[in-house]
């Protein structure tokens, strides 16, 4: 089925696209972990899982952090601009993992009734949006990383992530 080969039918096209991924278990679940590049100098990894919901229906699950080490006291700004800058976002969501200091974008497209192909073609579409909004968001936030704005001055500004 599908469904379940998924994962190892993208892991030999990252392949043929010479892109670097490994297979990783995660409890219970496996996992797809894509590594790439923003710049020549910050690794990323984006995780695929295939999520069962129930009902027959499945997910094909994309997450991937933010490959920056938040200092704690901005993640209250952090969360105060989150819902604006999800808040035009059509295709998934940021969010934070406050305890841990982790920024992250998540995407979850449902994948039934789909054949090989097609599905192959819109999880390699959603891979690619997905890592460039990732890093949209990532470059949204640096002016308050970096001091150089507060979440009042982006809230002003209008921080969000629009192609």
């Amino acid at each position: 089925m599908i469904k379940t080969e998924l994962l190892t039918i993208l892991g030999s096209v990252f392949d043929e696209l010479e892109i670097n991924y490994e297979y990783e278990t995660i409890g219970t679940r496996n996992v797809l972990v894509v590594s790439y590049t923003e710049d020549e100098s910050t690794p990323i990894d984006c995780t695929l899982t295939i999520e069962d919901l129930g009902e027959d229906q499945t997910a094909l699950q994309f997450f991937v952090l933010g490959a920056i080490d938040l200092d704690k006291s901005v993640c209250t700004d952090l969360l105060r601009l989150l819902p604006q800058m999800n808040e035009v976002l059509e295709f998934g969501s940021f969010g934070l993992m406050q305890q841990e200091g982790v920024f992250y974008y998540q995407y979850a497209m449902l994948i039934d009734d789909l054949e090989a192909e097609p599905l192959v073609k819109m999880a390699l579409a959603a891979f690619e949006l997905v890592t460039v909004l990732a890093a949209e968001g990532k470059e949204n936030i640096l002016p308050l990383l970096k001091g150089e704005k507060s979440a009042e001055q982006l809230l002003q500004d209008g921080v969000s992530v629009v192609l």
